[in-house]
Parts: C-alpha cells; structure tokens; sequence
C-alpha cells in the first residue's frame, strides 16, 4: 500500500473512509473517475470532491476539494443517479 502526493492531491492506494460534512443523510450511491468522485444521499443531495480538473467536480471552477463537498442543484426534482 502505497500513498503518493500528486499536484499537491494524496492518492492512497486502499479503500479508506470518506469523512462527509456533520448530519450528511445516508449515501446510496457513488462514483469514481480516476481523480474525483461523486456520491449521492436518500435524499438526492449529491456531494463532489477531489480534482477540479476542466471543471469535473462541477462547482464553476478547476479548484480541486479534497473533502466531499455539498453540490447545490438548479433542479428541484433531485438526483438519482451518477456516473464518472
């Protein structure tokens, strides 16, 4: 198990715990690209995070989120499903 440091991003090599943002609602789904992930609550709130990379973790920037962060929604009627 190895971990490196790329462009200031840790990439650990094993499956690790994700620490969400306090009263997170529970996850039912998640996506991995190969330097950002996704994931989905019950409640269809969706959270983004790692490389910003062309705008992939869809904040309107290319900063990079080291932690999950909440992704707000223009649409009302919620997210069901994702895919890197």
């Amino acid at each position: 198990i190895v971990n490196q440091a790329v462009n200031d991003i840790i990439i650990i090599s094993k499956p690790t715990a994700i620490a969400f943002p306090k009263f997170t609602r529970p996850i039912i789904a998640i996506a991995c690209g190969a330097s950002h992930a996704l994931a989905i609550t019950i409640s269809s709130d969706m959270y983004s995070w790692g490389s910003g990379s062309y705008g992939a973790l869809g904040f309107g920037s290319m900063d990079d989120q080291p932690t999950p962060r909440h992704l707000k929604m223009t649409d009302q009627r919620g997210v069901k499903y994702i895919i890197t």
